[in-house]
């Protein structure tokens, strides 16, 4: 029999005291019955565990003669059992097991690698660690390797890096060159022992100049990091293509990854694909996601996504996170399969649940967009975050617009502010407008058009066309930076030409003003045109005013109030506005007052101000509502105080007329001047006739 100490270990039955850590044997305990196993091979064998150092020392010679005799023959046992362990497993065990028995130092070693494997007889962790120490206390360094493995990676035993490193060192001191990757590992990584890359080269180097391609490949990366030695390309290079000679998969894709770019050897997408297969063939999956990037993109090879996903699917079923995402991605572009939104989202999931960083961001634009889920804020919230905290701009800039906007969480425009600028700090082109954004409307942080133009800039230079428009606002109204309409023109015209509608629009407007640029009705209508068959609103509105004043083209009312409408739609303020004063008039469609209340109202709600003003004229003149001169007073204020120079004009002439109001000359000049002084021509006429000038 054999018994377990608390500690792991397996201790022979007569052993009183455990063999590793010294502790008492328990007064009943076992874990497998070795006797029964010998019995069934060979006999009851368990005595033959080992003699006593006194019956070694006082045994005669025949005695002395009969143990060596026992000793050669359990040896040709071993031999037998070794030269038929692939054919015959099951008797090789059985053999194996009645050599073990004995003490005979690599049949235990080669019983525990039965067990570890299931050769012969079921795998069993526990029994392979408890052969493989008894094989290591002999001082055979494959057990004594062996046994560092199991303790690594916790195979039987109860994981144990000091221990582990303790039998690596044994090993490797002993001879073993595999030892000497795991020793290197140890050091590399600071288990069981200090960190520290320089020793964990030194075990790299011995194992790689002895031709062990996993010691190799780790050296190159010691090279390639920079770690334990200084960073040389070359090296690396070189012990890649040792490794990669030598077979090892990820040695095969570490050198293309070099030859992908030009480190330590001439740039080649062929000698790049050469070794990415090779290592792809080797069940390498970053080799697999690699080769699918190179039919994705069509470099070193001709462009084929079906090609590209079969590389994708083979390293996404191999668990590779990376390979998930881009599968997804694959599903979700119906790239080399058809457009599938649920598999994409599948795949997603995967590569999210595995921590990459991409696929919980995209993962949480699925949820934003229902799309292969259904929609849900929280969801998007929650996969956005993850994807933020692990590092993706682009989650990070989405969980800014959450909080922008309110989406998921409550708004808060100091977390969204945050977030942005952790994105932008990290060169997210769309973050770094969204400062500029932040600094420009105060939120989040105080106003700074100063900042904001900062920050529109930086991506404004590397090409973001919303950028490009707003740093051009900037330069036409002159917040943040001098006014120069030149400047603001070119880099409208850079946005436009970037395909940004604001930008296109924006090109419009210089030309339909002449604002650094000659003027141009007919340009400036081309402009707008563009603009508004990319969806921007604003030009819609403006194509509207084309056609109704005839500017660039022949003035056409119907055209007129489509373009209105088109805007209306999308809520745009001005449009909903201009197309109730069509339907006041009957200018292009047919008058309507109540259509014209409707979209005026609809336009206050969007922040209309002259709509205040029309509400005013419905409330003075009867028009769809009952006529109410303090109803008309009421909303020619909420106009006049913010502005709107024909509301002053009506809410002056209602003080001068008593209406809704008690007359009152002084209040009615009063309103008139503000008028006048915005160039109403109402107010202005109104002046002259009180005698007062403006």
């Amino acid at each position: 029999m054999a018994w377990k100490c608390s500690c792991g270990n397996y201790n022979d039955d007569r052993a009183e005291n455990c063999l590793r850590c010294g502790a008492a044997k328990p007064v009943s305990d076992f874990s497998f019955d070795l006797e029964s196993q010998l019995k069934s091979t060979a006999g009851d064998l368990f005595d033959l565990f080992g003699h006593s150092s006194a019956d070694s020392d006082d045994c005669s010679a025949p005695e002395f003669l009969q143990q060596s005799e026992e000793a050669d023959e359990v040896e040709q046992m071993f031999r037998n059992a070794m030269d038929i362990i692939d054919e015959n497993p099951e008797e090789a065990f059985k053999m194996l097991t009645e050599a073990a028995a004995t003490g005979h130092a690599h049949a235990e070693d080669e019983l525990g690698e039965c067990y570890f494997y299931g050769k012969g007889t079921e795998a069993d962790y526990s029994k392979a660690a408890y052969w493989y120490e008894k094989a290591a206390l002999q001082n055979v360094s494959t057990a004594q390797y062996n046994l560092g493995y199991c303790y690594r990676y916790g195979e039987g035993v109860e994981k144990n890096f000091d221990i582990a490193a303790e039998w690596f060192r044994k090993a490797v001191e002993n001879g073993n060159i595999s030892a000497r990757l795991e020793l290197g590992d140890c050091y590399y990584y600071g288990y069981g022992v200090p960190q520290d890359y320089a020793k964990a080269k030194e075990h790299y180097q011995y194992g790689a100049e002895n031709d062990n391609a996993a010691c190799q490949t780790k050296l190159a990366d010691c090279y390639y990091y920079g770690r334990g030695t200084a960073t040389d390309f070359e090296q690396a290079c070189k012990w890649y293509q040792e490794g990669a000679d030598n077979g090892n998969a990820y040695a095969q894709y570490s050198l293309g990854f070099c030859y992908e770019k030009g480190q330590g050897v001439s740039q080649s997408w062929t000698k790049a694909v050469e070794y990415y297969r090779q290592g792809a063939e080797n069940g390498n999956t970053s080799a697999q996601c690699s080769m699918g990037d190179c039919y994705y993109y069509g470099y070193g090879v001709p462009q084929d996504y079906a090609k590209a996903k079969e590389h994708y699917q083979y390293g996404a079923e191999n668990d590779n996170a990376a390979c998930q995402t881009k599968l997804a991605d694959c599903y979700y572009y119906g790239r080399g399969t058809a457009t599938d939104f649920e598999q994409a989202c599948k795949w997603y999931q995967e590569g999210a649940d595995n921590g990459n960083a991409y696929a919980q961001y995209s993962l949480g634009f699925c949820y934003e967009k229902g799309q292969g889920v259904s929609q849900s804020w929280t969801k998007a919230v929650e996969y956005y975050r993850q994807g933020a905290e692990n590092g993706n701009t682009s989650a990070q800039c989405s969980m800014g617009d959450c909080y922008y906007y309110g989406n998921g969480v409550a708004c808060d425009y100091n977390e969204a502010c945050a977030w942005y600028k952790t994105a932008a700090d990290g060169g997210h082109l769309g973050a770094q407008t969204k400062m500029g954004d932040c600094y420009y409307y105060g939120r989040g942080v105080a106003q700074n058009y100063g900042e904001a133009c900062f920050w529109y800039k930086k991506a404004a230079d590397e090409n973001n066309a919303y950028a490009q428009y707003s740093l051009g606002f900037c330069y036409e109204k002159g917040n943040g930076v001098p006014q120069n309409f030149q400047t603001a023109f070119a880099l409208y015209k850079k946005s436009a030409e970037n395909g940004n509608s604001s930008g296109e629009c924006a090109m419009g407007d210089c030309y339909y003003e002449g604002r650094g640029v000659a003027k141009n009705l007919t340009t400036a209508f081309t402009w707008f045109k563009k603009a508004a068959e990319n969806d921007n609103a604003r030009a819609m509105s403006k194509l509207g005013d084309c056609y109704y004043y005839g500017n660039g083209t022949l003035q056409n009312y119907s055209t007129a109030c489509e373009w209105y409408q088109k805007a209306a739609d999308r809520d745009y303020a001005y449009a909903q506005y201009s197309l109730g004063y069509c339907y006041e008039k009957g200018e292009g469609v047919v008058q309507n007052h109540n259509k014209a209340l409707e979209l005026y109202r609809s336009a206050v709600e969007n922040g209309s101000v002259s709509a205040m003003a029309k509400i005013g004229d419905c409330y003075y003149y009867g028009r769809s509502v009952a006529k109410s001169y303090e109803k008309a007073v009421e909303w020619y204020r909420k106009g006049a105080d913010r502005g709107n120079a024909y509301a002053q004009y009506s809410l002056g002439y209602c003080y001068e007329q008593g209406q809704g109001v008690p007359s009152n000359r002084y209040r009615a000049i009063e309103w008139y001047k503000r008028a006048a002084a915005q160039g109403n021509d109402s107010a202005k006429d109104a002046l002259k006739k009180m005698g007062e000038s403006w």
